[in-house]
């Protein structure tokens, strides 16, 4: 990932994670139950930042139903940024779609958004299983087009 400086952010509970959902008979879900199971078991897939000059970030990791399970506040991230974080999360996963999506929409003069209970702000993606979404990431602190970045390197980190 390149943004004019070089960083990498391995984003929480998705990098280095090959078993993410619980798939026994129920639908497949991002599981607090497995979130805490793997940060108990494995501290070192907290996330972690490389290089100097990686940008300070909230990450939030959230259920199908936009419900809070994991939000990460780097040191100097503001309170305001976990709250958009996770807001960008929640739009991503009750819309099943990207936050970028809904932002687009006004950009294009669908102002009739703007009343729906959607964050229509870059860095919202949903995490997609076998064609459902099951959960999403929202991200906030850099430019909104960043923040998507490092939600994607998430959704990259998963699929790997």
């Amino acid at each position: 990932m390149s943004l004019g400086r070089a960083w990498q952010l391995a984003v929480p509970l998705l990098a280095g994670c090959t078993q993410l959902f619980d798939l026994d008979d129920r639908e497949p879900t991002v599981s607090v139950t497995y979130a805490r199971r793997e940060i108990r078991n494995d501290p070192d897939r907290l996330p972690v930042v490389v290089e100097v000059g990686a940008p300070i970030a909230v990450i939030a990791i959230l259920d199908d139903g936009g419900h809070l399970l994991w939000l990460q506040r780097m040191d100097g991230a503001t309170p305001f940024n976990a709250q958009v974080a996770v807001e960008k999360g929640r739009s991503a996963a009750v819309s099943r779609r990207s936050t970028k999506n809904w932002e687009e929409r006004i950009a294009g003069g669908r102002m009739a958004v703007l009343n729906m209970p959607v964050l229509p702000v870059q860095g919202g993606l949903p995490i997609m299983h076998q064609g459902q979404c099951v959960g999403a990431i929202g991200v906030s602190g850099v430019q909104s087009h960043e923040d998507e970045q490092i939600a994607q390197a998430g959704l990259d980190a998963l699929a790997s």
